[in-house]
């Protein structure tokens, strides 16, 4: 989950808050290319929040 608290957390949920405004504000053929963008950008940021939770225990 998301942790506004920590600096990581919190420019993730920027990441995350920005671009569901933009989201909102395009049309639907628009809306559909970030969305599949978007589903590559959270698969690849998977693996560095495993690596910094790793890191951090």
């Amino acid at each position: 989950m998301i942790s506004p608290g920590h600096p990581q957390g919190l420019s993730h949920f920027m990441v995350v808050l920005i671009t569901m405004i933009t989201i909102i504000m395009l049309e639907n053929k628009a809306r559909a290319t970030l969305l599949q963008f978007l589903l590559i950008v959270i698969i690849s940021m998977a693996p560095t929040r495993a690596i910094d939770t790793i890191r951090r225990s």
